[in-house]
């Protein structure tokens, strides 16, 4: 009786790695603003434990900042930002010019913001046209007595009192005591220089472990008990971006016949099963070729058509 043999080979593929930069951040000695709730006079209300610090760079490529805050609502949402004024401030809040998102922040349970670290692109001087308060308000008179006279307002808003669309949207909705007695606002004016426009850059470097072979399936044709296939060579290539050592197994095999009596070999030694290290080193785009055959025993009593299944595994040197 004749017997028809043949075999698939499969391959496995693995991972991938994402590399992140870390933000520059405002350095030491860059001005400070503190953020205090106000009173009914927009007078900061101090010494109740409630307030914000933000340490900025002044100039740059980007706001450079480090932010903390305390005594807000615990595990609440807040947004730092750039909030500019019609020339009257008093009326329609945030109207037309909205400012800018600086940072969102989360609350830990006890309402406090750990000093966060960060880096914005803001694309706009502070303060920025058309804010009124670059030239048409002045803040060095009552009820404000701030020491600069004209620049930006930096409030810590609860996220969900600014509008959805926000900063896109510039209109606030529902302005009312509620609101301002959640806000952190300024006691002073800051100043910030874009000394101009960068472009943001991020990568992704992945850590690939994969590799293919060809051909993908062998047929070693007919063979009688007592004989040896001819040797079909398998081409392994590392289409990864580490370097690899590769082990092959019969595996998941019904067949009797090759999970005992499939041989391999990378440097002309032919081994059973188990080939642990068949390929040492493989580099990135590199190919190196296996020889493999089937010997089918003289005692095998043929039972027809087989089928196995090869892998091979590619792990990280």
């Amino acid at each position: 009786m004749k017997k028809l043999v043949s075999i698939l080979l499969t391959l496995a593929v693995v991972l991938g790695l994402s590399l992140t930069m870390a933000a520059p951040v405002a350095a030491q000695g860059d001005p400070t603003l503190t953020l205090e709730n106000k009173d009914a006079s927009w007078q900061p209300i101090t010494g109740d434990g409630i307030y914000g610090i933000l340490n900025y760079n002044s100039a740059g490529l980007t706001f450079d900042f480090s932010f903390s805050a305390t005594g807000l609502t615990a595990s609440a949402n807040y947004s730092l930002i750039y909030y500019a004024d019609q020339p009257d401030r008093f009326v329609d809040w945030g109207g037309s010019n909205p400012g800018a998102l600086i940072a969102n922040f989360t609350t830990d349970g006890s309402g406090v913001i750990a000093a966060t670290a960060g880096s914005v692109e803001l694309n706009m001087d502070l303060p920025c046209d058309p804010d009124a308060n670059i030239a048409e308000i002045s803040y060095c008179g009552a009820p404000d007595n701030y020491t600069n006279c004209h620049g930006a307002k930096i409030w810590l808003v609860p996220t969900e009192y600014l509008p959805p669309q926000w900063p896109n949207d510039g209109s606030w909705m529902n302005w009312n005591s509620t609101i301002v007695s959640k806000i952190l606002f300024e006691t002073n004016l800051i100043t910030y220089d874009d000394t101009g426009s960068s472009v943001s850059l991020t990568a992704n470097v992945p850590d690939i472990v994969a590799i293919s072979v060809n051909p993908t399936s062998i047929n070693f044709g007919t063979l009688l008990p007592g004989s040896t296939s001819q040797q079909f060579n398998i081409n392994v290539t590392n289409i990864g971006t580490r370097t690899v050592n590769v082990d092959a197994d019969v595996s998941g095999s019904s067949s009797a016949l090759f999970y005992s009596n499939l041989q391999m070999t990378n440097n002309n030694i032919w081994t059973y099963r188990y080939w642990d290290n068949l390929i040492a080193g493989l580099l990135m785009n590199a190919v190196d070729e296996v020889q493999t055959q089937l010997v089918v025993p003289s005692g095998y009593t043929p039972i027809g058509f087989e089928s196995g299944t090869l892998i091979f595994t590619a792990s990280a040197v």
